[in-house]
């Protein structure tokens, strides 16, 4: 009762404004890690990240974007292989890899700070995954990618792969094709959500999605897209690799499947 008063407080309020639009980025900075357990494992995750919304389904024992991983659960076979470009803190790699008997994952983090995490969440939950630190598109060669951080977004996730020609306040990295890796293993499904970049990954896995005509399920958002192509270019590859939407999740996923399945 006492919290829901201090809660309506003007001056909770204001401290509230304050935080996120001055302390929460520079906090952040540090990052500090906490470890937690949920239902769905043990997670490091960032401690200052207060606001960052798939730490909080975590932490609530919830699993973020729960329709995209019931929806993916329908499509994961046994003895497979399945692509998580986009993983984040990994929760949906590592729920995926338990999916069924003998499924491994290949999970893909493009931020730094992030594939640290990542790494560490598979190893202290045993997960059958690899983790991958690449930027995933159309392209393969070493780029420079702006370092990211909290200044403008509350969630890690929310930060678009920025690559630049000075390598000042950058990180070396490889962009790699999904083709570039020549998997021969049978791969079952895929889930993209790479901050408006799903279409160069799409195209970038052009062989290796007319190998398997797995499903996948990827996102788009205008909000995210600097990209330059528009919903109607999706569609444009879509129709190229005999793809079809079947189904809308939330407002900006989009489950596709080969139209022989």
């Amino acid at each position: 009762m006492l919290k829901s008063f201090i809660k309506e407080l003007p001056m909770y309020h204001n401290f509230k404004l304050i935080y996120k639009k001055y302390l929460y980025g520079f906090l952040n900075n540090f990052k500090v890690l906490k470890l937690y357990s949920s239902k769905t494992g043990s997670y490091y995750l960032p401690l200052f990240s207060t606001e960052d919304s798939i730490k909080y389904h975590i932490i609530k024992n919830k699993i973020y974007q729960q329709k995209i991983v019931d929806e993916s659960k329908k499509y994961i076979k046994s003895n497979s292989l399945v692509l998580d470009v986009g993983s984040n803190y990994g929760q949906m790699s590592i729920i995926f890899s338990k999916t069924k008997n003998n499924v491994r994952v290949l999970s893909f983090e493009a931020q730094k700070f992030i594939f640290e995490i990542l790494k560490k969440n598979i190893k202290v939950n045993g997960a059958n995954v690899r983790a991958y630190y690449n930027i995933v598109g159309e392209f393969s060669k070493i780029v420079n990618m702006k370092k990211t951080n909290l200044s403008k977004n509350f969630s890690w996730g929310e930060n678009n792969v920025v690559m630049q020609k000075s390598n000042k306040n950058a990180d070396k990295i490889e962009a790699i094709k999904i083709d570039d890796l020549k998997i021969k293993k049978k791969i079952s499904f895929i889930k993209i959500d790479a901050e408006g970049m799903d279409l160069m990954v799409m195209k970038g896995a052009y062989k290796t999605i007319l190998r398997n005509k797995m499903p996948i399920i990827f996102e788009y958002d205008e909000k995210h897209n600097n990209y330059n192509y528009t919903f109607y270019d999706v569609k444009k590859y879509l129709n190229k690799i005999n793809y079809s939407i079947k189904k809308k999740i939330y407002k900006t996923n989009f489950l596709v499947t080969h139209n022989k399945i």
